[in-house]
């Protein structure tokens, strides 16, 4: 159990990597036409063509969302690394906000009908339960060892 609780903060890591690493394809990429066009019903380059000011928003704001997710993901990835890897209390509290934030973003994609999605965001959330269950602070809240 205590090799498991040695390397249980790894499962934490491993998807917000994978977040940061798709959400830097969505800030170079800006809006997938094929996506676009499932959600909307609406070809992209018809909305590209006809009014390139919102063609142009819609990749600013795609673009703005991976800037966030990325945050996210690399703050969640620091928090791992340098905190619940040395089993930091506050480090492994503040790193519950990643399967919650996952859980909520999941629950708004299979709300709008995006099942793959919202899938992949319930897996990582899971994912990142089990390795937060299993890595337990190894400090009490004063900062000593236990």
């Amino acid at each position: 159990m205590d090799r498991i609780r040695r390397w249980a903060w790894v499962a934490p890591l491993v998807p917000a990597l994978i977040i940061t690493l798709f959400a830097l394809g969505a800030i170079a990429s800006g809006v997938d036409a094929t996506e676009f066009e499932q959600s909307t019903g609406t070809a992209w380059m018809t909305v590209k063509e006809s009014s390139p000011a919102t063609a142009s928003y819609l990749v600013r704001l795609e673009r703005l969302i991976g800037v966030g997710y990325a945050t996210f993901g690399l703050m969640w990835a620091a928090l791992a690394w340098f905190f619940v890897r040395q089993g930091d209390r506050r480090g492994w509290l503040l790193l519950w906000s990643m399967p919650v934030t996952l859980l909520g973003a999941s629950a708004v994609f299979f709300l709008h009908g995006a099942q793959g999605l919202g899938a992949y965001y319930l897996t990582f959330s899971g994912l990142s339960v089990i390795g937060l269950i299993l890595s337990g602070p190894t400090t009490n809240p004063a900062g000593e060892p236990r």
